[in-house]
């Protein structure tokens, strides 16, 4: 696995891609006034990992484009998650198995599934 190469926040104030170059990366919403999508790259390599953070104003998206993020084996495969933590920040740390699909290494807050 990657390991973490930068511990400072990186704040989206609007709409961002990632690329599999930014593995280990902190990504906030930090400033934002309106809620934020980050998507994913897609066919990313296993091990490639983004950490979120999301504070109480607004919901924080990660959108996984044509790959799936499943948050426990109970769940389907979603298109994309919201973060809303109405009172604490939320955080949360996906990884690529390799195969389209993104699992969380740990997670804080409340996170909801969309189609």
């Amino acid at each position: 696995m990657a390991q973490i190469r930068d511990y400072s926040e990186n704040a989206h104030t609007s709409n961002y891609s990632l690329s599999e170059g930014e593995s280990g990366t902190l990504h906030t919403d930090r400033g934002a006034t309106g809620i934020v999508t980050i998507y994913l790259p897609e066919d990313a390599a296993m091990g490639i990992y983004f950490t979120f953070s999301s504070g109480p104003t607004y919901a924080m998206r990660i959108d996984p484009g044509a790959d799936t993020i499943l948050l426990n084996t109970n769940s389907p495969a979603d298109k994309y998650i919201n973060i809303t933590s109405p009172v604490k920040i939320g955080n949360i740390t996906l990884v690529s198995n390799g195969f389209n699909e993104w699992y969380p290494l740990h997670r804080r807050g409340v996170w909801s599934h969309e189609p």
